[in-house]
């Protein structure tokens, strides 16, 4: 599995750097953009817990995104 995919499966959305299609999970930086992905996703669980809504959810998995790209592309 590449990160593109994961994080579209996690997430919900895919993610815009297609190149992440090329980035495997199992990779040294793919398993950094795998717990990456796994945080946001505890995160926006617990946001949609404490505020009952979805409100900020694309702001945090834009960040998840923006994290993402910088391990990947530095």
């Amino acid at each position: 599995m590449n990160i593109f995919d994961y994080f579209r499966r996690e997430l919900g959305v895919a993610p815009d750097d297609m190149s992440l299609k090329s980035l495997p999970v199992d990779s040294n930086c793919g398993e950094d953009c795998q717990r990456t992905i796994d945080a946001c996703k505890t995160f926006v669980f617990y946001n949609n817990m404490a505020y009952g809504s979805q409100t900020r959810n694309r702001e945090l998995i834009e960040t998840c995104e923006n994290i993402v790209t910088t391990f990947w592309r530095g």
